[in-house]
């Protein structure tokens, strides 16, 4: 289940300050992962995992510098889209009656697998909500600004991980077999 914004901001403002692009890009995904990695889809069990190595490896390849503005907010997106993306979706956490045979998601070979369809949805999310936190990105040393940039920030995320839509795929009794059957659920 996903967190409510006042626990988003809160994980944010734990951060510590680092002095290096690595330590604050490791910072930015384990925040991002401690909070994303707790995602359910309509009444499922925890069942996301958010690849926090692939999104930090991305982000350093681009050249992270915590600096705002447009280009910053770009290799954000672009590092998040590849931790989504790269993200594990657990299998056997969601139940539906639906899925006659299996009961329940499960992995099924050669049928396709358990995907985030609104990832790229998200990902513009994620950006547009940065775009409009980082107008006070520069001013984050000035107590009225901070509380107001640190909310803003960890809504973009919070907002863009509310896009999810998972399409699971359990199993459902087709003749003397079974058969796949995907399914679409948000997240929750």
């Amino acid at each position: 289940m996903i967190d409510p914004l006042e626990d988003w901001a809160d994980r944010l403002l734990q951060m510590k300050p680092v002095g290096s692009a690595q330590a604050g890009a490791q910072n930015l995904a384990d925040f991002y992962g401690d909070m994303a990695d707790k995602v359910s889809a309509e009444g499922s069990n925890r069942l996301f995992t958010f690849n926090r190595t692939v999104f930090v490896s991305t982000l350093l390849a681009q050249g992270f510098a915590p600096t705002g503005g447009t280009d910053w907010v770009q290799r954000v997106g672009t590092a998040y889209l590849a931790g989504v993306a790269s993200a594990t979706i657990l299998p056997g956490q969601k139940n539906d009656g639906r899925w006659s045979a299996s009961g329940s998601d499960v992995v099924t070979p050669n049928s396709g697998a358990a995907v985030i369809i609104t990832a790229i949805t998200a990902k513009e999310k994620l950006e547009e909500g940065l775009l409009a936190s980082s107008v006070g990105f520069t001013d984050i040393g000035k107590s009225s600004q901070a509380d107001d940039f640190f909310v803003k920030f960890a809504q973009a995320w919070r907002d863009a991980t509310l896009e999810f839509k998972f399409k699971l795929i359990g199993l459902i009794i087709s003749g003397p077999t079974t058969a796949p059957l995907p399914l679409v659920f948000e997240a929750q």
